[in-house]
């Protein structure tokens, strides 16, 4: 994936419990880092129990590395090439 420098870009996901239920409570404790996190929608219309989080890149060319954390769950980094 690869976004132009200060742009907003957003990234989908679902967290779900060890049983594979989507899990809804405490999203709004959201922690990113390698982009400025700026707002996080439901899209639960879609996907039931997922999110969209909308971010901005920052303004240095390079790779980054989103993480998302919820809680004490933190995902996978995603790689994101800031052009």
């Amino acid at each position: 994936t690869s976004v132009g420098r200060g742009t907003v870009f957003d990234i989908e996901f679902r967290v779900l419990d060890a049983n594979g239920v989507p899990v809804t409570d405490g999203i709004d404790q959201l922690s990113v880092s390698g982009a400025t996190a700026l707002g996080i929608d439901s899209s639960d219309y879609d996907v039931p129990g997922s999110f969209i989080v909308h971010l901005q890149a920052p303004s240095a060319r390079g790779t980054i590395s989103v993480e998302l954390q919820i809680g004490a769950a933190t995902g996978p980094p995603a790689p994101v090439q800031v052009n």
